[in-house]
Protein backbone atom coordinates (compact mmCIF):
# COMPACT_ATOMS: atom_id res chain seq x y z
CA UNK A 1 0.00 0.00 0.00
CA UNK A 2 2.91 2.25 0.94
CA UNK A 3 4.54 1.63 -1.94
CA UNK A 4 1.64 2.55 -4.59
CA UNK A 5 0.98 5.54 -2.47
CA UNK A 6 4.78 6.67 -3.12
CA UNK A 7 4.47 6.10 -7.03
CA UNK A 8 1.51 8.11 -6.95
CA UNK A 9 2.73 11.18 -5.47
CA UNK A 10 5.90 10.91 -7.47
CA UNK A 11 3.40 10.66 -10.78
CA UNK A 12 2.23 13.57 -9.45
CA UNK A 13 5.09 15.57 -8.48
CA UNK A 14 6.40 14.77 -11.90
CA UNK A 15 3.15 15.77 -13.58
CA UNK A 16 3.49 19.15 -12.10
CA UNK A 17 7.11 19.27 -12.51
CA UNK A 18 6.25 19.25 -16.11
CA UNK A 19 3.45 21.48 -16.85
CA UNK A 20 5.52 24.17 -14.66
CA UNK A 21 8.33 23.73 -16.90
CA UNK A 22 5.79 24.29 -19.82
CA UNK A 23 4.18 26.77 -18.40
CA UNK A 24 7.63 28.71 -17.80
CA UNK A 25 8.91 28.13 -21.10
CA UNK A 26 5.69 29.71 -22.81
CA UNK A 27 5.67 33.00 -20.30
CA UNK A 28 9.28 33.12 -21.41
CA UNK A 29 8.89 32.77 -25.18
CA UNK A 30 6.40 35.46 -25.11
CA UNK A 31 7.81 37.79 -22.87
CA UNK A 32 10.70 37.75 -25.58
CA UNK A 33 8.47 38.25 -28.50
CA UNK A 34 7.07 41.19 -26.76
CA UNK A 35 10.91 42.15 -26.04
CA UNK A 36 12.08 41.60 -29.14
CA UNK A 37 9.00 43.92 -30.57
CA UNK A 38 10.36 46.47 -28.16
CA UNK A 39 13.85 46.39 -29.60
CA UNK A 40 12.60 47.42 -33.30
CA UNK A 41 10.76 50.56 -31.64
CA UNK A 42 14.20 50.63 -30.07
CA UNK A 43 16.13 50.88 -33.14
CA UNK A 44 13.27 53.04 -34.91
CA UNK A 45 14.07 55.46 -31.97
CA UNK A 46 17.52 55.65 -33.03
CA UNK A 47 17.60 56.06 -36.75
CA UNK A 48 15.12 58.80 -36.21
CA UNK A 49 17.42 61.05 -33.94
CA UNK A 50 20.18 59.56 -36.57
CA UNK A 51 19.04 58.18 -40.29
CA UNK A 52 23.22 56.82 -40.35
CA UNK A 53 23.33 55.17 -37.13
CA UNK A 54 24.90 51.15 -37.35
CA UNK A 55 25.67 51.13 -33.53
CA UNK A 56 23.16 48.90 -32.86
CA UNK A 57 22.29 46.89 -29.03
CA UNK A 58 24.51 44.08 -27.63
CA UNK A 59 22.73 42.65 -24.87
CA UNK A 60 20.33 45.29 -23.89
CA UNK A 61 17.69 45.04 -21.33
CA UNK A 62 14.78 47.85 -20.66
CA UNK A 63 14.47 48.53 -17.23
CA UNK A 64 11.77 46.38 -15.18
CA UNK A 65 11.77 43.62 -17.76
CA UNK A 66 13.71 40.04 -17.72
CA UNK A 67 15.82 39.45 -20.78
CA UNK A 68 18.16 41.34 -23.47
CA UNK A 69 17.75 41.82 -27.30
CA UNK A 70 20.48 42.29 -29.71
CA UNK A 71 20.56 44.35 -33.14
CA UNK A 72 23.96 44.27 -35.11
CA UNK A 73 24.58 45.86 -38.09
CA UNK A 74 26.06 44.59 -41.27
CA UNK A 75 29.18 47.27 -42.32
CA UNK A 76 30.73 45.39 -44.37
CA UNK A 77 28.74 43.85 -47.31
CA UNK A 78 28.29 40.43 -48.22
CA UNK A 79 28.24 37.49 -46.75
CA UNK A 80 25.51 38.29 -45.01
CA UNK A 81 24.22 36.59 -41.92
CA UNK A 82 20.39 36.11 -41.26
CA UNK A 83 20.56 38.26 -38.01
CA UNK A 84 22.67 41.25 -39.36
CA UNK A 85 20.47 44.14 -40.32
CA UNK A 86 21.06 46.77 -42.68
CA UNK A 87 21.17 50.42 -42.53
CA UNK A 88 20.36 51.35 -46.61
CA UNK A 89 19.18 55.41 -45.63
CA UNK A 90 22.00 57.16 -47.91
CA UNK A 91 20.63 54.14 -50.78
CA UNK A 92 24.70 52.69 -51.06
CA UNK A 93 23.39 49.34 -49.19
CA UNK A 94 20.47 47.65 -50.97
CA UNK A 95 21.73 44.37 -50.19
CA UNK A 96 20.80 41.65 -47.03
CA UNK A 97 20.93 38.05 -46.36
CA UNK A 98 17.93 37.57 -48.47
CA UNK A 99 19.52 38.76 -51.33
CA UNK A 100 20.70 41.54 -53.80
CA UNK A 101 18.25 45.17 -53.74
CA UNK A 102 16.30 43.59 -50.86
CA UNK A 103 16.49 47.04 -48.48
CA UNK A 104 15.07 50.14 -50.21
CA UNK A 105 16.82 53.04 -50.52
CA UNK A 106 16.34 55.03 -47.68
CA UNK A 107 15.17 52.09 -45.33
CA UNK A 108 16.54 50.09 -42.86
CA UNK A 109 16.07 46.17 -42.71
CA UNK A 110 15.90 45.47 -39.03
CA UNK A 111 16.63 41.96 -37.11
CA UNK A 112 16.44 41.85 -33.17
CA UNK A 113 17.25 39.14 -31.12
CA UNK A 114 15.83 38.72 -27.82
CA UNK A 115 16.41 35.76 -25.09
CA UNK A 116 14.53 35.48 -21.53
CA UNK A 117 15.60 32.16 -19.68
CA UNK A 118 15.94 29.52 -22.45
CA UNK A 119 13.52 31.25 -24.81
CA UNK A 120 15.11 33.53 -27.73
CA UNK A 121 12.62 34.72 -30.30
CA UNK A 122 14.12 37.13 -33.54
CA UNK A 123 12.10 40.05 -35.47
CA UNK A 124 12.79 41.23 -38.67
CA UNK A 125 11.50 44.67 -39.91
CA UNK A 126 11.90 46.95 -42.98
CA UNK A 127 11.28 50.54 -42.24
CA UNK A 128 11.42 54.07 -43.67
CA UNK A 129 14.30 56.35 -42.18
CA UNK A 130 14.50 58.87 -44.60
CA UNK A 131 11.24 59.42 -46.33
CA UNK A 132 12.59 56.98 -49.11
CA UNK A 133 9.49 55.15 -50.49
CA UNK A 134 8.85 51.53 -49.95
CA UNK A 135 6.34 49.80 -51.74
CA UNK A 136 6.20 46.24 -49.90
CA UNK A 137 5.48 43.26 -52.05
CA UNK A 138 3.78 41.89 -48.87
CA UNK A 139 3.03 44.49 -46.52
CA UNK A 140 1.71 42.17 -43.74
CA UNK A 141 3.80 38.22 -43.78
CA UNK A 142 2.77 35.29 -41.11
CA UNK A 143 4.54 32.99 -40.53
CA UNK A 144 3.85 29.74 -38.39
CA UNK A 145 0.18 28.96 -37.07
CA UNK A 146 -0.91 32.30 -37.97
CA UNK A 147 -3.56 32.66 -40.96
CA UNK A 148 -4.15 36.07 -41.56
CA UNK A 149 -8.22 36.04 -43.13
Amino acid sequence: MLAVLTTMVGALFLAVRGELFLSQHHRDEVAALYLAQAGIIDAVTELENDPDWVAGFNKKSLAGSVGTYTLTFNTGGAPFTELESVNNSDGSKPDNYQGANKVPAGCASLVVTANVGMASRTVEAIVRVNNGDYMALYPIHSGGRVVMR
